[in-house]
């Protein structure tokens, strides 16, 4: 018996006279089902499915519970209760997720020591690269703290 358990398959006596019961493990089901070709699959797959509405937890239910959860995200952001994101701020937060809780107030200290490093390579003639702009913009975020911000390598200004 496999962990499955076995299934029964019952053979009814309008099928054959007499009737025939067979038990059928998991094993033989599955591997007689991948022998199917892919659209005989799909639509055993589909009327597996379906047998799960019984439940509540087929396509049907699957679909209801979609369709009531659009509505309750609808009606928080018609309402102003929530502010959608764009795609693309989404996406880059979810690349580079903000490790830090920083204030207004600390972000912007960030920003002003940052201005100041630039001016002060400026002044001998060099400039941030673009790694070095990218790293002080995460660390003004608040993406890094002030220690992984100074293990950055030294060769990152240029003329």
């Amino acid at each position: 018996m496999s962990e499955y358990g076995q299934l029964q398959y019952n053979i009814s006596d309008d099928v054959f006279r007499g009737g025939i019961e067979m038990t059928i493990s998991f094993e033989l089901v599955e591997e007689q089902a991948l022998k199917l070709t892919s659209s005989e699959r799909a639509k055993l797959a589909e009327l597996l499915f379906a047998s799960l509405d019984e439940d509540g937890g087929g396509v049907d239910g699957v679909e209801a519970a979609w369709a009531k959860e659009v509505e309750k995200r609808m009606a928080l952001l018609e309402s102003g209760e929530v502010v959608g994101i764009p795609f693309e701020i989404s996406n880059a937060q979810e690349k580079t997720p903000i490790k830090f809780n920083i204030t207004p107030d600390e972000q912007a200290k960030r920003q002003a020591a940052v201005n100041t490093a630039r001016a002060s390579v400026g002044l001998e003639g060099f400039q941030l690269t673009p790694d070095t702009e990218h790293i002080a913009q995460r660390f003004i975020n608040g993406e890094i703290d002030f220690n992984e911000f100074m293990r950055v390598p030294p060769m990152l200004a240029q003329e």
